[in-house]
């Protein structure tokens, strides 16, 4: 999937393990992008392997979570959107958790409808 130029994203900055909130600025004829972090800084020629788009979540909307940043994900409903991407989750099972970051959220699958039931002939 290719990224959305004035995305926002979180960048490895200069291929560090540390990912940086900014803007996709641009992208390039070589396949990679230009990057304007959220702090003031630049880079240019950032390999796409390097950027996230971030994915936003609406209060209410339907989530599996990685509670505690666990590897396993859970059902719930995120409660509070975080101007910093972060969000606060009411779990299923009655848990709650404050600031999970988005990368820790995925949305939930939709539940298959119901069959309709066959219509009754007419007599």
């Amino acid at each position: 999937m290719a990224l959305r130029v004035g995305a926002a994203v979180e960048a490895r900055h200069a291929g560090g393990e540390m990912w940086f909130p900014g803007t996709l600025a641009a992208a390039n004829d070589d396949g990679t992008y230009d990057v304007h972090y959220d702090d003031g800084d630049a880079e240019r020629g950032v390999d796409a392997a390097l950027i996230m788009e971030v994915v936003s979540f609406s209060t209410g909307a339907v989530v599996e979570a990685r509670h505690g940043s666990g590897s396993l994900y859970y059902p719930g409903r995120v409660v509070r959107a975080h101007g910093d991407n972060t969000y606060d989750v009411d779990y299923d099972d009655g848990d709650k958790e404050q600031g999970v970051r988005w990368t820790l959220l995925k949305h939930a699958p939709a539940e298959p409808a119901e069959p309709a039931e066959p219509a009754e002939p007419a007599e």
